[in-house]
């Protein structure tokens, strides 16, 4: 079973939204595929619960700590292990890092976000937990330049980021209301969507594996540096 730890610190960056996402696309690979709910708003419980079908994916419920429930859940012969972890609550952030083969920490391009999003960095770090950045709900207008700003700051300072950005669409929050991802919506009609879903998914799922295999995610083996307010 492999571990992915979906984390950031900071609520609002679409962490409930791409663990779904990823673990549909997983299951929709034919993989067995289980979602553990760590956000006390279990949002994604709700979404499971809206859900028509569950298929060969299931959406675990809070547990007290992130290490316990995966020593657990790795007697139900999943294949992909996907934590939605909570904002703020650095101690349980922490407990789903640790127990990961990889951590997905997704943030908006911004500023702010990447400011915020340290945080995070740090912790996989400090757990010597292998990371990827996500940018997500970047705007579809003015993106290229906001994005690349964005992509160029994170590159500055060594840390990883997928090549695939999920752009803000209306998909993603009629997914979230019916209990599917943006690439299941009104009959996968959204083909961008879902072009964006399955090409990170593919990112995501072979940085995954290297993990797993002891490799890094990074092309360099430097340790991510702090990012300056200033940029």
């Amino acid at each position: 079973m492999i571990v992915i730890a979906v984390a950031n610190t900071k609520g609002g960056v679409g962490k409930t939204t791409i663990t779904a996402a990823l673990a549909v696309a997983a299951a929709g690979e034919g993989a067995c595929v289980g979602v553990l709910d760590f956000d006390p708003q279990q949002s994604l419980s709700g979404w499971f619960e809206r859900r028509e079908t569950s298929d060969n994916l299931t959406v675990v419920a809070q547990a007290e700590y992130a290490r316990s429930a995966v020593e657990q859940l790795d007697a139900n012969d999943y294949d992909w292990l996907f934590i939605d972890s909570p904002p703020a609550f650095l101690t349980t952030v922490q407990d789903c890092i640790e127990c990961a083969d990889l951590v997905v920490i997704p943030l908006r391009p911004s500023m702010l976000d990447i400011i915020s999003t340290q945080a995070a960095v740090l912790l996989a770090g400090d757990a010597d937990t292998p990371f990827i950045c996500v940018l997500n709900d970047a705007a579809p207008t003015e993106r290229k330049g906001i994005e690349k700003s964005a992509r160029d700051l994170l590159a500055k300072h060594k840390i990883p980021l997928a090549d695939t950005t999920l752009v803000h669409r209306a998909s993603h929050v009629l997914g979230a209301t019916v209990g599917k991802s943006a690439a299941e919506v009104n009959r996968g009609k959204d083909k961008k969507a879902a072009e964006e879903i399955g090409a990170l998914w593919a990112e995501i799922k072979a940085a995954a594996l290297r993990a797993s295999a002891g490799q890094t995610c990074s092309s360099s083996a430097t340790k991510p540096a702090k990012v300056a307010a200033h940029g």
